[in-house]
């Protein structure tokens, strides 16, 4: 990391990636040293925080991107095809709650860890974690270009792909709605409770919203993405004392979420321009480099 320039690295515990899988009670089964209390569970997390200290120093920002609440039971897909069911049903159904994540921040703490970003879910995408809209279109175009993977993902392109859309649409934004600054609340509780630094996450587009946050000292940093890729000049809107969100701002629909592993880094909303050439203007120029 060092090599490449960057100023820190961030851990991801959360997403559903491994290091949550083992720290999330309705995820990790395991009955041995790795797992069936908290403080197993934890082990894996430990153990890689360790590992990543010892390899970029001690004088390099290290920070841990952590799920607050797990919310197991949300997107509902993922729910009712997770099988076999983990007992007892809390954990299946919530994963961690914020009492639990919060002692893990206090030990990732004593590890040594400089600073907390706090996201909730366990999955990506989610609507705890990405709130707005389920991109059905996108979620089936993933399943189709994944579907030679295995027997399973075949049979889940295969049903996705017979479900018709008046079904399939609002069953599965069940749950999904936008919330601007969705992890804020939970962000305040860890940066009261833990004392670390805290970067919030989650639906952050308004200026005045952001600047009250960090004024109340609910975080001290707010990342984004989806409001980035829509306008990428948005800081600098800000800055210039533009800080309520305008006509051309992030919609929030997520389908930009959805393509992330299929299609180059854009804005996937046509609502938010003229023509759809405009959109795929917009997006080859974004991803061509210049030569």
């Amino acid at each position: 990391m060092r090599a490449a320039g960057a100023d820190g690295i961030e851990i991801t515990v959360e997403k559903g990636y491994i290091v949550q899988q083992f720290l999330n009670p309705g995820f990790n089964r395991r009955t041995d040293e790795w797992g069936g209390t908290p403080e197993k569970r934890f082990r894996f997390a430990e153990e890689v925080v360790k590992a990543v200290r010892r390899s970029v120093g001690d004088d390099f920002i290290l920070g841990v991107r952590m799920s607050a609440v797990d919310y197991n039971s949300l997107p509902i897909q993922n729910f009712i095809f997770r099988f076999p069911w983990v007992f007892p049903l809390r954990h299946h159904v919530l994963g961690n709650d914020i009492e639990q994540t919060i002692q893990y921040g206090h030990a990732f703490k004593r590890l040594g860890v400089d600073y907390l970003h706090v996201v909730c879910g366990s999955c990506f995408f989610n609507p705890k974690g990405t709130p707005g809209a389920f991109p059905l279109e996108e979620v089936r175009l993933f399943c189709n270009m994944t579907r030679h993977l295995s027997f399973k993902a075949a049979v889940r392109a295969t049903a996705l792909n017979m479900l018709p859309d008046f079904i399939g649409k609002p069953l599965f934004n069940i749950g999904w709605r936008y919330q601007e600054g969705i992890s804020l609340p939970c962000a305040a509780r860890f940066k009261r409770e833990v004392g670390l630094p805290v970067i919030a996450n989650g639906g952050f587009q308004n200026g005045n919203f952001i600047a009250a946050a960090l004024r109340d000292e609910k975080c001290d940093f707010v990342s984004m993405a989806r409001a980035l890729i829509a306008n990428p000049d948005l800081v600098l809107r800000f800055a210039a004392g533009r800080m309520e969100p305008e006509a051309d701002k992030c919609t929030y629909c997520n389908r930009c979420a959805g393509r992330t592993a299929t299609s180059p880094l854009g804005c996937y909303e046509p609502k938010r321009f003229a023509s759809l050439d405009a959109m795929q203007d917009q997006i080859m120029a974004w991803n061509t480099p210049d030569l």
